[in-house]
C-alpha cells in the first residue's frame, strides 16, 4: 500500500519536463512550468500523504499540474471520501466500480515523485524506496475530476496505482506503486494507447533498479487547502 511518497523538487521538475519530450523553452511550457524553471529557490523534499495537493501529468493536458491525492468517484457525497482511495490496485482496474470508467476513458496521469516509503508489516520500521541514480521517479496514477455537490466545485483527484513487488520491495512489503520505465511513460500518456495496452504496464518494475534504505517515519506536512499548490484537502 503506498500510502506516502516523497515530492519532486525543482530540479526533478525540470528533469520531468525533458522526459515527457518537452523542451525547458519559454515557448513550449506552461504558466506553471515557466514558474518552476525561472525560479532561484529550489523546492524542498516534502512527504505526501492523502489529501496533499501535489503535481501529476495528467493524459489530457500533458503537462504538470495540480492534483489532489485521494481519489473521488462521480458518485462521491463529500471530499473525506476521498481518504479511502489513495490506491488502486491494477487487478481491480477494470472491474471495480470506482475505477472502471474512468480506466475505460483513459483518465490516466503520471505522479511526480522522488521515491515512495513503505512500512515493513513485521517490524513498523519505513523504509524508502527510489531510483538508482537519483533519477526522479514517474508513478502511474488513475484520476477524476470530482464536482462538490453543493456547491458546485470542481476537485482535481487521483489515487496512484499498485501492482505486486518486486525483489526490493517484496521483504516488505506485499504491494508497490507501478513505476514507468522512460519507455513507458510516453506510451502511458498517448490517447492512443488502448487500456489493453495500459494494462499491460501495470507490472513490478524491473529488480535491481531501486535503491532502498531505512528512515524514520516521514512526518506530514501542515499545510492550507488548495493553497495554490502543495495545499491539502479538508477531510473535516
Amino acid at each position: 500500500m503506498c500510502y506516502n511518497y516523497e515530492a519532486l523538487t525543482r530540479a526533478g521538475i525540470k528533469r520531468s519536463i525533458r522526459d515527457i519530450g518537452k523542451e525547458e523553452t519559454m515557448s513550449s511550457v506552461t504558466p506553471f512550468e515557466k514558474k518552476i524553471i525561472s525560479s532561484e529557490v529550489d523546492l524542498e523534499p516534502w512527504s505526501v500523504f492523502p489529501g496533499a495537493e501535489v503535481v501529476v501529468i495528467p493524459i489530457e493536458s500533458q503537462t504538470q499540474e495540480f492534483y489532489f491525492f485521494g481519489f473521488l468517484p462521480s458518485w462521491a457525497k463529500e471530499i473525506r471520501q476521498s481518504a479511502l482511495n489513495f490506491n488502486a490496485r491494477a487487478d481491480s482496474l477494470n472491474g471495480k466500480p470506482t475505477w472502471k470508467k474512468v480506466w475505460l476513458k483513459k483518465q490516466r496521469c503520471v505522479v511526480c515523485a522522488t521515491g515512495f516509503y513503505e512500512k515493513d508489516r513485521a517490524t513498523g520500521k519505513n523504509y524508502f524506496f527510489k531510483h538508482q541514480g537519483n533519477k526522479p521517479m514517474n508513478i502511474a496514477g488513475i484520476y477524476n475530476h470530482w464536482a462538490d455537490p453543493e456547491t458546485g466545485e470542481i476537485i482535481k483527484t487521483f489515487a496512484i496505482i499498485t501492482t505486486e513487488p518486486n525483489k526490493e520491495v517484496k521483504p516488505f512489503h506485499d504491494r508497490m506503486p507501478v513505476v514507468l520505465t522512460e519507455e513507458k511513460l510516453k506510451r502511458w500518456l498517448d490517447v492512443n494507447t488502448t487500456s489493453v495496452e495500459a494494462d499491460a504496464m501495470l507490472v513490478p518494475l524491473e529488480d535491481n533498479m531501486l535503491e532502498v534504505r531505512e528512515m524514520p517515519a516521514p512526518v506530514k506536512k501542515k499545510t492550507v487547502r488548495k493553497n495554490n499548490g502543495q495545499g491539502s484537502l479538508d477531510f473535516g
